[in-house]
């Protein structure tokens, strides 16, 4: 199985990325954007060990509030320093994508389905 890794340096080339029929397996983000938009992202995560903990021993519960929280701030833009969000990209980044920070000009953004 090959791995297939597509650098992105704006948010319109990852929503160009995401918009395709098939996603890639693998997204390097370079550009200032991008990388201030993935730092907001990673901030706003829980790892999956914990969401799958709280998601045990609260019913569920913590899903709810952390989808609420999120759109939330988003509304309001809270995170003055944040790029403009858009819901719907970030919605099927957080979905389909395990974000890791390779340094401080890159990041990248792995299938959580090649983790399993």
């Amino acid at each position: 199985m090959t791995i297939e890794q597509i650098p992105a340096n704006t948010l319109a080339d990852l929503a160009a990325l995401l918009n395709r029929r098939e996603v890639p397996d693998e997204i390097m983000a370079t550009g200032p954007e991008l990388i201030q938009y993935s730092q907001h992202l990673k901030a706003s995560q829980l790892s999956d060990e914990a969401h799958l903990g709280s998601d045990l021993g609260g019913a569920g519960l913590l899903t709810l509030i952390e989808q609420a929280n999120t759109a939330f701030f988003d509304h309001f833009h809270l995170f003055g320093d944040a790029a403009p969000i858009d819901t719907k990209l970030t919605r099927k980044v957080v979905t389909l994508y395990h974000l890791k920070p390779i340094d401080d000009q890159h990041f990248l953004f792995r299938l959580k389905q090649l983790d399993y």
